[in-house]
């Protein structure tokens, strides 16, 4: 009897580790498959971001214009254009300072002084872009960057529509307000496009102070002797520059 119910005993355990092992079995496969699931979640998510990078740099690249993007250009891209062409005038620095002298002599003579005369000069579009042309012509890393750009004049801001030379046919739009501040030229930029895409404000402040901030500012400083701009009022189609001569006699000196 005793015989009997060991081999019982034994076999209601070998039964019972045999139920275990099956049960172990399936937590196993349960575990696997969860695993798996969880890689393809994993995978179809890192797919899902690239693909979004993938149509974002298509967009930005498209919108922007500094490439050409299959379907994407064609649907995003439109060509910008300028607010209206400003017409090419010869003006250069000669003429610029002739009109500074004149303006300066007719106050002096008007004031019975020579000293800290005040004048306004005006300047058409027409005029600031030629001398930004001349300005341009005169420096080789610009001229070789620089293919057109104008200047056009509106009584809110000044408007710099460049296209570039390198990087070939990129086309930059620039609303800006001119500022003296501390006898510095500074620019407060409204808005910045490169192509037909919006960029934020400091792009173009950066853009701004590389190519002409800095320059004009040289500029400036070399005149500072003999006088130097306190101010802009911008009109239609024209900017006036106010300006302070310390004293007209030295402005041979600077002309």
């Amino acid at each position: 009897m005793t015989r009997i119910e060991n081999e019982n005993n034994q076999g209601q355990a070998l039964d019972g580790m045999m139920s275990e092992i099956e049960h172990l079995k399936k937590q196993l496969k349960k575990k696997q498959s969860k695993k798996f699931v969880n890689c393809g979640t994993c995978l179809f998510g890192l797919l899902l971001v690239v693909l979004s990078l993938a149509v974002l740099a298509g967009y930005l690249a498209a919108k922007s214009g500094v490439a050409q993007i299959p379907v994407f250009s064609a649907y995003f891209y439109h060509q910008p254009e300028p607010v209206y062409e400003v017409a090419k005038i010869s003006f250069d620095e000669k003429a610029l300072a002739n009109r500074i002298s004149q303006l300066a002599r007719a106050e002096a003579l008007k004031r019975q002084s020579t000293e800290n005369i005040m004048i306004s000069l005006d300047l058409s579009e027409q005029e600031l872009t030629a001398l930004l042309n001349t300005w341009e012509k005169s420096n080789e890393v610009v001229d070789s960057k620089v293919k057109s750009w104008q200047i056009a004049v509106s009584p809110d801001y000044m408007q710099l529509f460049l296209v570039a030379n390198d990087p070939e046919n990129w086309i930059f739009t620039l609303n800006f307000i001119p500022e003296i501040i501390q006898n510095k030229l500074a620019i407060k930029v409204d808005s910045f496009k490169l192509g037909d895409l919006s960029l934020p404000k400091f792009c173009g402040s950066i853009l701004v102070e590389n190519v002409l901030t800095n320059s004009l500012n040289s500029a400036l400083a070399v005149t500072q002797g003999a006088f130097q701009v306190e101010g802009f009022v911008l009109a239609d189609k024209k900017a006036t520059l106010k300006i302070k001569i310390f004293n007209i006699n030295t402005l041979n000196d600077i002309f």
